[in-house]
């Protein structure tokens, strides 16, 4: 009878485990094909976000090459407002030189 009640409660034991192990390896397989997705989820990320730094990249380009464009334009505006200046200064010694010759 012993043998008979352990032989059964082995045999339990044993479905019970079997059951754990199926339950296990089901949850296993949906966590791996999570992980795959998980993977691929990444990899598109990955590609925008190297798309998305390239593009940082030709902005910042492009604004250093406005900002090297207005800055010589500036200088160049700051030049001939010295040279208005200048001519303008000619100019009015010119007129005075020319109201003192009348």
């Amino acid at each position: 009878m012993r043998v008979q009640a352990a032989d059964e409660r082995a045999t339990r034991e044993n479905n019970s485990l079997m059951e754990r192990n199926q339950r296990l390896m089901r949850e296993l397989q949906e966590q791996m094909a999570a992980n795959a997705r998980l993977v691929e989820s990444n990899k598109m990320k990955a590609a925008e976000l190297k798309q998305k730094e390239e593009a940082v990249r030709a902005l910042q380009s492009e604004t250093a090459k406005v900002v090297k464009v207005k800055e010589a334009a500036l200088a160049r505006i700051n030049a001939i407002e010295k040279q208005k200046a200048e001519v303008e200064k000619i100019n009015e010694q010119l007129r005075q030189a020319f109201v003192s010759t009348q």
